[in-house]
């Protein structure tokens, strides 16, 4: 018995069992058991994935032919949603058995190749004949550098048929769909045939290319061959929002085959050939107007200090830095909320804002100074959008951040706006008149917005309430002292050539930022301590969590990640964050703006058991109207205050209880700082010294500082306690 059997021999039974399943043998997939730490360590760079040691789970590794040192490791059973684990750090690389790279460089067009998901569906299939390469994932023929890997683009597709055979269960996942269109077109830019499998769902579930063939057989498999059609025209007549199809068919190169879809598509969908090449046009005519408008390119310099930046421990402080170095003083937590916010875009769950303060508080020049850190082509700016804007949008909204001036401009708009960042995506169902039967049709439409972060500024204490908690609201500083940083700011002589040049290099830094998921090895312990007082609290909880997110992401080269290439985040971004939300969370929490606040903390220390008329609190309020007073107080009424229900001069308020003011996030801060100094597993979330802890816990001082100062002028110089 050859050496070869005799390991096969001692594969453990699971994994032999494991490679029967899809009809193969360790002579056909050579496989790796998983068999010490130091393997993990050697091979995939980690040793624990979701605070799980691998070892204690089990697997194998699959070598990549022709890829020194790679190996992916098959869990035998799943970690959370991961049946397999990559190497740290890899990028993107594709399956390819020798005999498959063999014929597929060479100019063979004769024999079709195909493209799947997964390195035992390639093996299965290229062993029954059907020589096939496997992707790590849908998407995973591109990465951050190419649209294309390197490794695909020097294949030879000229004229060559090329089958996509991705899961029985493609119908039902609109990521899959759009992945497969979007490799098709890559394909048929490079001259190949492009065609769709489509396996049936049976009783069992779905149907992956290895299931199929060992069910089936091959030969049941090139009946599927022979009846299948072109990647498009399976699109076209299984309903694919036309929207996405005009999308794909606008970056085909070739002039012949993109007329030849076109013909296609107004032949199914009964669509006149000028039409759909005017929306072609609008396409195109959107993509380079955006890659005109905000291509930058940066010099080996500049991305050398955009490198040094993301390699600092202090990112936010010198980001605060450069503000107030180019004029734009004071503000610092809302700055920091609304750059952790647009630097979200890069998540699937991203965080969006409402700025609010009065007229001339600076709204608008808050969000364009931190607007200026980011490239303009991930930023859409709008005075007014209509309420069908964001349905009727011709781009991808994804991993935007969206900027309405003022609210009045955005308020026809609040359904859409709501959907989208609940849903990251918006859709509609909508009639079109068929211009060749006269009949009307239904069409539907499908725009994409993950990770979009929207912002408004407002005057008004409160917009529509479904929109309130989906954002964080922030409000400006409208102390006399941030009135005195803008005057001497203002006095001040800036090099504005010097100040756009360090604007150039943090918007380097955004570039060369990885969209990856985040890793909170502790966000189970958060729980506890966070308030649930309001059921609010359940999407507030999800935005801090996405706050820890934004604040790991934005420091990802000074972060370990695991396995699936996730960032970990660790202690300091939670230390970060705390002392961040402390100030946006406790008044969502609390559920009254600043300004009320003032007007209730003026009543407690004045009027606590005692009549007072609007004018009397008017004579302690001056910055306030009398007409906003009036409305605050029937907010109040029967909460804090009872109204004597009189008009005019005999109009009378009286106080029923003392206002609580303390933030239900002033308790959350402590609780969770004392639990982490404490924290034990020091490879996730290490103790942080006593002067790391000294310094975050001033933050949190700091914050409640700044809430005194910004309702100072109400108070005639009255001191008071709480955020």
């Amino acid at each position: 018995m050859s050496t070869e059997h005799n390991h096969y021999n001692k594969m453990p039974e699971w994994i032999v069992q494991d490679l029967n399943n899809s009809g193969l043998n360790h002579q056909d997939l050579n496989v790796i058991p998983l068999s010490s730490q130091q393997q993990l360590q050697d091979w995939l760079g980690f040793t624990q994935f979701d605070s799980i040691k691998i070892l204690d789970v089990g697997g194998y590794f699959i070598p990549y032919p022709g890829l020194q040192s790679y190996y992916r490791l098959k869990l035998r059973e799943k970690i959370g949603d991961a049946k397999y684990l990559s190497p740290k750090a890899s990028g993107n690389h594709v399956f390819m058995p020798p005999e498959v790279k063999e014929f597929a460089t060479k100019h063979n067009p004769d024999k079709a190749l195909f493209i799947t998901e997964g390195e035992k569906k390639a093996a299965k299939a290229t062993k029954e004949g059907f020589p096939t390469i496997g992707l790590s994932g849908v998407w995973n023929f591109k990465d951050r550098n190419s649209d294309f890997l390197p490794e695909l683009d020097n294949l030879n597709f000229k004229y060559r048929k090329v089958y996509i055979v991705f899961d029985s269960d493609i119908s039902l996942k609109h990521s899959v769909r759009r992945a497969e269109l979007r490799l098709a077109n890559e394909l048929v830019n490079r001259g190949a045939d492009v065609y769709a499998i489509r396996f049936p769902h049976d009783d069992v579930g779905k149907n992956g290319f290895d299931d199929y063939l060992v069910k089936y057989g091959k030969r049941t498999f090139q009946e599927l061959l022979e009846k299948a059609k072109s990647v498009f025209e399976s699109h076209i007549e299984e309903d694919t929002p036309i929207e996405l199809l005009i999308g794909e068919i606008a970056r085909v190169k070739s002039a012949v085959r993109s007329e030849e879809l076109i013909k296609l598509l107004a032949k199914v969908k009964q669509i006149p050939k000028d039409t759909i090449r005017k929306e072609m046009s609008k396409v195109l005519v959107a993509e380079k107007e955006t890659k005109e408008r905000t291509e930058d390119t940066f010099t080996e310099l500049e991305l050398k200090k955009a490198i040094d930046i993301l390699e600092s421990n202090d990112i936010l402080d010198k980001m605060i830095d450069l503000t107030e170095s180019s004029g734009y003083v004071g503000e610092h937590i809302n700055k920091k909320i609304l750059f952790l916010s647009f630097t979200s875009r890069l998540m699937d769950h991203s965080i969006s804002c409402i700025v609010k303060g009065s007229s001339a508080s600076g709204k608008s020049s808050l969000v364009h100074s931190m607007l200026k850190f980011f490239p303009e082509s991930d930023t859409l700016k709008y005075s007014y959008i209509t309420s069908k804007a964001l349905v009727h949008s011709q781009n991808d909204l994804s991993h935007k951040i969206l900027f309405v001036q003022e609210r009045n401009g955005s308020e026809s708009a609040d359904y859409s706006i709501r959907t989208t960042i609940s849903e990251g995506e918006i859709s509609i169902f909508y009639p079109v008149k068929n211009q060749v039967t006269g009949v009307y049709e239904t069409r539907q439409k499908c725009v994409d917005a993950t990770g979009l972060v929207f912002v408004e500024t407002t005057t008004k204490d409160r917009v529509h309430a479904e929109n309130e908690t989906r954002v964080f609201n922030i409000y400006m500083d409208e102390s006399e002292k941030q009135t005195q940083r803008i005057m001497s700011s203002e006095a001040r002589e800036i090099d504005r050539k010097v100040i756009d040049s360090e604007y150039r290099i943090w918007r380097a830094a955004q570039t060369l930022l990885e969209s990856k998921p985040v890793l909170i090895p502790y966000a189970d312990k958060l729980i506890d301590p966070f308030p649930k007082e309001k059921l609010r609290s359940r999407r507030d909880f999800k935005r801090f969590l996405s706050l820890i997110r934004a604040h790991a992401l934005l420091h990802q080269y000074k972060r370990e990640t695991d396995g699936s290439g996730r960032i970990i985040a660790n202690f300091e971004d939670l230390k970060s964050t705390v002392s961040i939300a402390n100030t946006v969370l406790c008044q969502s929490l609390k559920e009254y703006t600043p300004n009320q606040e003032a007007v209730l903390r003026i009543i407690n220390d004045h009027f606590i058991n005692k009549e007072f008329s609007i004018s009397e609190l008017k004579e302690k309020m001056p910055n306030l109207s009398s007409k906003t007073l009036n409305r605050y107080m029937k907010q109040f009424d029967g909460e804090f205050i009872i109204w004597n229900e009189e008009k005019g001069k005999n109009s009378r308020y009286s106080s029923i209880q003392s206002s609580n003011l303390l933030s239900p996030m002033e308790d959350f801060s402590s609780k969770v700082l004392k639990l982490f100094n404490n924290y034990e597993d020091t490879s996730k979330c290490p103790k942080m010294s006593s002067k790391t802890s000294n310094k975050h816990l001033a933050d949190i001082e700091d914050n409640k500082r700044q809430r005194k100062m910004s309702l100072a002028p109400y108070h005639n110089g009255s001191e008071y306690d709480g955020i």
